[in-house]
């Protein structure tokens, strides 16, 4: 994954870059090679915050509210908006806070029953992810994770129609890879297995598969 994040990288840098240094090139002529995009790309994905608490452009009367509790319908809109100070807050699954925004200010509140403590770190949530995600994205992982998703993939025998020498189009035996299934840890929020790899055990033709 990482080598793959790389690659798609390197190949933004190289599109995006003769045409940054045409725009301004006081900024990003000399100084700004594949490494200083590497780390600005990967300050920005780290630690962007949703783009609705920026007022940038935004009328007086504008007002925006979330709560870490809820599930959010878009988390950046994939553009974001930078938070100084904000940005240094440590994750921790479930904390409760209130993000506000409206034409002058942002402001984050501790929404949970029992506060912080004097003294107690504050902590934002990075939201309920597997350590895949928050190792690609942020740098670390949590032991006993949860939300770790486990990739399973099944080899299987099915019947396909392909064409054989000198006797036309003809179905015949051969081995398919069906997923990957993300198999979840054991928990009553949500289901272990997923309805996909049900399915595809039931009949095979009937899910998408990797040659």
């Amino acid at each position: 994954i990482v080598e793959e994040e790389r690659e798609k990288l390197e190949a933004q840098h190289a599109l995006l870059l003769p045409r940054l240094c045409s725009a301004r090139p006081e900024l990003f002529k000399k100084g700004f090679g594949l490494e200083e995009f590497l780390w600005a790309h990967g300050m920005w994905y780290s630690r962007r915050y949703p783009t609705a608490l920026s007022s940038h452009g935004k009328a007086k009367d504008y007002s925006y509210s979330y709560c870490t509790a809820d599930e959010m319908d878009d988390e950046s809109d994939g553009e974001g908006t930078m938070m100084p100070f904000l940005d240094l807050l440590n994750h921790e699954g479930g904390a409760q806070l209130e993000w506000k925004a409206d034409a002058e200010s942002v402001t984050f509140r501790v929404s949970g029953r029992e506060g912080v403590a004097s003294g107690c770190q504050v902590f934002n949530t990075y939201g309920d992810h597997a350590n895949e995600h928050l190792m690609e994205g942020y740098g670390f992982a949590i032991l006993d994770n949860i939300y770790d998703t486990y990739s399973l993939y099944l080899t299987v025998q099915a019947r396909v129609e392909g064409k054989i020498k000198g006797k036309g189009r003809k179905l015949r035996k051969a081995a398919k890879r069906l997923g990957p299934f993300l198999l979840r840890r054991a928990d009553p929020r949500w289901e272990q297995f997923p309805v996909k790899l049900w399915q595809a055990l039931a009949d095979p033709s009937t899910e998408e598969v990797e040659e």
